[in-house]
């Protein structure tokens, strides 16, 4: 039977267990990221609320503190757009640990599937935080796809 692992998870994963709570942030596009924040129970990182899109500088100042980071992408403290974060209890990793792991995907698929998390077929679908910038673009110059 199928089980859906999403991307985020596996990500989280790739962080040494902490005390201090995780933000994982992926799919960095302008402004925004797809991102979630995980706490280490002991065994590993479990998501603290379900992963949602938000402006970068939303994202680190909602966060709990301290706080590590893990990005797939390099997070600049001096950029002009993060200039209200006050980074003082913030550990950014470097981004070469957010590379997903398909030994991961198998770890958690099998513990989805020992605590029968199982999902249908038709519903194992990939997650889209946002619309491609193709459909971004087409509705900018022709109004909403229907």
């Amino acid at each position: 039977k199928p089980v859906a692992v999403p991307t985020i998870d596996v990500v989280a994963q790739n962080a040494p267990s902490s005390d201090t709570p995780l933000l994982v942030s992926l799919n960095r596009k302008r402004d925004s990221v797809y991102c979630g924040t995980f706490h280490h129970d002991g065994v590993g990182w479990s998501a603290i609320e379900p992963a949602q899109v938000k402006t970068l500088p939303d994202a680190l100042t909602e966060a709990p503190r301290p706080l590590n980071v893990l990005s797939q992408t390099a997070i600049d403290k001096d950029a002009e757009a993060l200039a209200g974060v006050d980074f003082s209890q913030i550990t950014i990793w470097n981004e070469s640990q957010a590379i997903p792991s398909a030994a991961v995907v198998w770890r958690l698929g099998r513990a989805a599937a020992a605590r029968q998390a199982y999902t249908a077929a038709p519903q194992l679908l990939p997650i889209y935080a946002r619309e491609p910038e193709a459909v971004e673009l087409w509705n900018q110059r022709h109004g909403r796809l229907s």
